[in-house]
């Protein structure tokens, strides 16, 4: 299914599959208030959902992903279950995402703003942040169940060139048995320009398997500003797993504080 050009309209209750390539395409034009409502896409080459491309083809906004289950996608490899990219105003609820290969479940890339992904269930697959050099900003994750993947839950960094990376809020998840762990915030080109993030009020139960740690952030860059760690329960998997790592404590920027931690194996 491919849109293009396209405005306030709705596709709804459809079963796509077995696609060579993405199963739903809304890209490379001006698309405006696009609603995406209870789709089965699965058993395709590249993305279940794919969802903008770049600035350069026109402006997307005001996009509503609701009750979507994406499953055993990516199958030639190729980009993620649902991909969202330089999208101004979006909403990923209630939706189900499986089973995306060594792909990302859900990827809001190249310099996605002013997004709310809330109340879905992340399954054996992940959601990741990537500023990829374009200036990412107020994206809001909560309510979300991070379960069972073989990596990290939650990744935000920046391919590509710096950029900055601001108000992305972590709050009210719960992350279970994924075995590198919860969350990590770090910028792989050399860092970020800019960057803050508040992690809170989040469970954190038997991940960071092997001794991965649940919560890694920082770059040598040290742009973290008024980044906060707060109110989450962390419960190790193992005795050597670390709850947070901060790899350049001596950068400021960050609170860590109010948090509750214990070891099922004993010794923290």
């Amino acid at each position: 299914v491919y849109i293009n050009d396209s405005s306030h309209g709705t596709l709804d209750g459809l079963e796509v599959q077995n696609a060579v390539s993405a199963c739903v395409q809304a890209s490379y034009s001006e698309i405006h208030y696009l609603t995406l409502s209870n789709l089965t896409a699965h058993d395709c080459g590249s993305s279940g959902i794919t969802v903008g491309y770049d600035r350069h083809f026109g402006n997307v906004t005001n996009i509503l992903i609701s009750g979507c289950h994406v499953h055993d996608v990516c199958q030639a490899g190729g980009d993620e279950g649902v991909s969202i990219i330089s999208v101004d105003g979006f909403e990923v609820q209630n939706c189900v995402i499986a089973a995306t290969g060594t792909q990302a479940g859900l990827d809001c890339k190249v310099g996605c703003t002013n997004g709310r992904i809330h109340d879905n269930e992340i399954l054996r697959t992940n959601i990741y942040i990537d500023a990829f050099g374009q200036t990412t900003s107020n994206i809001d994750i909560y309510g979300n169940f991070f379960h069972d993947f073989a990596y990290n839950g939650l990744f935000v960094g920046c391919e590509q060139t710096p950029a900055s990376v601001t108000g992305i809020n972590v709050y009210n998840n719960l992350f279970h048995n994924n075995q590198h762990g919860c969350f990590v915030v770090y910028g792989e080109a050399g860092g970020f320009t800019a960057m803050t993030f508040t992690f809170v009020n989040n469970t954190c139960y038997a991940n960071g398997q092997s001794g991965w740690t649940d919560l890694i952030f920082g770059d040598e860059t040290g742009n973290y500003r008024d980044c906060l760690i707060a109110n989450n329960i962390f419960v190790t998997a193992t005795d050597n797993s670390r709850p947070i790592v901060d790899y350049f404590p001596d950068n400021p920027g960050t609170t860590i504080g109010h948090n509750l931690f214990y070891c099922v194996g004993g010794a923290l």
